[in-house]
């Protein structure tokens, strides 16, 4: 799922992850896909004229890559759609509850007194008017029609659950992001929040509290092997890719290092990516590996 972020209200510093809408988010997208295809094809004129106009172009580079990003977009947007369209159907669910108006309005005037962090979600005035469907899946949420990821490892996860005593109760998991800071020398950061849930009876919330504790605490896996294969895959990719290193050393060595032909290139091709694929093959495993003990919650 893509991952967007915002400003938190009350630290504007933070950047705090943001929920997706998946049918506007996915027209979005569509709507990206179709315009930016239309603008290349309607620049493509420019690939086969000698004097190509400007109009052309720009049409052609902008449209093209509004395209290919629009693509990627778009399904990952339609993988949420129907991840939202399965949970409202009742597939994978933990548990589900509507909150009527009457308790949404205590939920909204009890979070406004609320001192402290301020958390992801706040619930639009239609969710106070009409009531609040809150349904959990493994490792998602969907309130009303926004969707939010909870997975308990990755550069998103929640890092711990709790419930606190209404009226209306509230679930509330903290949230953690890994992501960069700065443009000259990026550094990683990690921003924390809060995902504040509210619910309409004690027995369904507190069963959802039980499950993600489970699945914080390692004793309940959720897609074992996610980080497993990513592990296998770095490592592999390190080692293909330091033999590179080794072969274009060896055939640059036979050649006195010279790099007048097609066998020159090549090598200094391998020197190159050599190094490059494997420190992030290495990179990817161990990221891997820090995200699967704190799936098993040993981190």
């Amino acid at each position: 799922m893509v991952l967007a972020t915002h400003r938190c209200e009350s630290n504007p510093s933070i950047e705090t992850p943001v929920m997706v809408h998946p049918l506007r988010d996915f027209c979005l997208a569509v709507a990206l896909f179709v315009v930016g295809l239309a603008a290349a094809l309607w620049g493509l004129p420019a690939v086969e004229s000698e004097t190509p106009r400007v109009l052309h172009t720009v049409a052609l580079s902008v449209g093209g890559l509004c395209a290919f990003f629009g693509f990627f977009i778009t399904l990952n947007f339609g993988w949420a759609l129907r991840l939202q369209q399965r949970l409202r159907r009742g597939d994978t669910v933990i548990a589900r509850w509507k909150v009527p108006p009457d308790l949404m309005r205590l939920h909204v005037a009890a979070e406004a007194r609320r001192e402290g962090m301020k958390p992801h979600w706040r619930p639009s005035s239609h969710d106070v008017a009409s009531g609040l469907e809150v349904i959990f899946g493994p490792e998602v949420v969907l309130l009303g029609n926004y969707l939010y990821s909870i997975p308990s490892s990755g550069m998103q996860s929640i890092r711990a659950v709790r419930l606190e005593p209404g009226p209306p109760p509230v679930l509330e998991f903290q949230t953690q992001l890994y992501m960069t800071k700065g443009h000259s020398v990026p550094s990683l950061t990690v921003s924390k929040g809060l995902l504040r849930v509210p619910a309409a009876g004690q027995e369904e919330v507190e069963a959802v509290r039980r499950y993600f504790q489970e699945v914080l605490s390692g004793t309940r896996l959720i897609a074992p092997d996610r980080w497993g294969w990513r592990i296998r895959l770095g490592l592999r990719t390190a080692a293909c890719c330091f033999v590179l290193l080794l072969v274009g050393w060896g055939m640059a060595e036979a050649m006195d290092w010279r790099a007048d032909n097609a066998a020159g290139i090549v090598a200094i091709g391998f020197l190159i990516l050599g190094p490059i694929g494997t420190v992030a093959g290495l990179f990817l495993a161990g990221a891997a590996r820090v995200f699967e003990l704190q799936q098993r919650g040993k981190a």
